[in-house]
């Protein structure tokens, strides 16, 4: 997602959350798209969703990449978190040596050091819509299944460099495309999303 590299890597949340691979899957577009090639030593996924899987997948990805990529998509900021500590204890200068962007903008993220570079999700949106559905199922009994999309918001911290041409084009590319950003009408995964 760097102007300045082909070499991104991705720790990604478990693969069974469809949030987590609809993420995954907009990272090996970009990819394909802008013909770089898939290293799978670069390619971690976390064993859950918060601090320590996201810590451990980073210490995994230590052991098997060599070198480092130099720029790292991480499917959340929870993830991002435990990445971000795992780089610090092992000395690793973010963003000098790699840069880390994580997802969901949430707010411990511009609080850790260095600060999270994120993608924002419209979580009033989300929780607006969520709502209406809700109450359309309620009211009209009726079983919604199909997929609203909603726009995510780059928001530039310390974590990362300044150059955000090429990864600001694959976001805009994913949601043109609707390949990202995206709402589930059915009550269930509505839970889902609000709470990933």
């Amino acid at each position: 997602f760097i102007k300045s590299t082909k070499e991104i890597g991705i720790i990604t949340g478990p693969l069974h959350s469809k949030a987590f691979k609809e993420r995954y899957d907009a990272y090996v577009n970009f990819l394909h798209k802008n013909n770089i090639n898939i290293n799978k030593n670069y390619i971690i996924e976390s064993e859950s969703f918060g601090f320590t899987s996201g810590y451990n997948a980073c210490l995994n990805l230590l052991k098997q990449a060599n070198p480092l990529p130099k720029a790292l998509v991480v499917g959340s900021d929870e993830i991002a978190v435990g990445v971000l500590k795992c780089l610090n204890d092992n000395k690793i200068e973010i963003p000098n040596e790699i840069e880390v962007i994580g997802f969901d903008d949430n707010i411990y993220s511009r609080y850790v050091t260095p600060s999270l570079s994120t993608i924002a999700q419209n979580k009033v949106e989300i929780g607006s819509l969520a709502g209406k559905y809700l109450l359309d199922m309620i009211e009209n009994k009726t079983k919604l299944d199909s997929v609203t999309r909603v726009g995510v918001k780059l928001i530039h911290r310390e974590s990362t460099k300044k150059y955000w041409n090429r990864f600001q084009s694959m976001l805009y590319y994913n949601y043109k495309n609707k390949k990202t950003g995206f709402l589930r009408k059915g009550a269930l995964w509505l839970k889902l999303k609000i709470i990933n």
